[in-house]
């Protein structure tokens, strides 16, 4: 949680991409399911908006999910993120609180094979997921990051092992707060998140020294974030915009 005991954005985004691998899990094509064709899933890329009052410490959420589309190799899976907004820690005796959809957002997920890294075709897994024709953000097209130019703010942070999640790569969120890191704190402290923007390109294991170098628009509502390794290899690109706090 944050200083107003508010939870991290990317911790929404965990809760959704949590979320997909319990439902995974419950048509028995979880990860450790596909393990036995030697593959597994990898998120390439994930969007999400948040409101600025995001939920604070024990507030109880719902999270839902649905898959959008498939097309080909990858898996898009929309999620919406509600509760209610008048509870938390400091009044959890009420009995219900007025609803609030707190994120919305889409991702996509692609299967691969362990061995060669690379994206296979499962049109038996594809042919029993029910599709629902809604957009959670019909204006986001996944993979189009936009870049700035112009001096730019880094981070840096070796992986270490508590990282590594079961596929043996830097766990998605982590990307995201590294690179949220980049942004200065005095902007941090005095701004809000209201969306973040993800496209996966490498991944990073153990030892990497993972670096972010962000650039914001001219207004400096919005950046660009650039994560790259040691090797100059990319990693990771991701687009966020913020508000004034009031």
């Amino acid at each position: 949680m944050d200083p107003e005991y508010r939870i991290k954005p990317y911790h929404l985004c965990s809760y959704a991409q949590d979320t997909v691998a319990s439902w995974l899990a419950d048509m028995n094509y979880a990860s450790y399911d596909l393990q036995k064709q030697n593959q597994s899933w990898i998120l390439t890329g994930m969007y999400s908006n948040f409101t600025l009052d995001r939920p604070k410490w024990r507030t109880n959420l719902n999270v839902s999910i649905w898959a959008r589309k498939i097309g080909g190799i990858q898996f898009f899976i929309d999620f919406e993120i509600s509760g209610p907004q008048n509870e938390g820690f400091h009044n959890r005796n009420l009995q219900e609180g007025l609803p609030k959809v707190f994120a919305r957002g889409t991702s996509s997920w692609s299967i691969i094979d362990e061995e060669s890294r690379r994206p296979v075709r499962r049109p038996d897994i594809a042919d029993h997921i029910t599709k629902v024709n809604e957009a959670a953000c019909p204006d986001i097209q996944l993979r189009k990051i936009t870049a700035y130019e112009g001096p730019a703010t880094t981070f840096s942070q070796r992986v270490h092992n508590y990282d590594i999640d079961f596929n043996g790569h830097l766990n998605s969120v982590r990307y995201i707060g590294g690179a949220l890191e980049a942004i200065p704190l005095e902007f941090r402290n005095t701004h809000g998140i209201t969306s973040l923007h993800i496209k996966y390109n490498k991944e990073a294991v153990t030892g990497d020294q993972l670096t972010c170098s962000c650039y914001p628009n001219e207004g400096h509502k919005a950046f660009y974030h650039h994560l790259y390794n040691q090797r100059g290899e990319d990693a990771a690109f991701m687009n966020t915009t913020w508000e004034l706090k009031n």
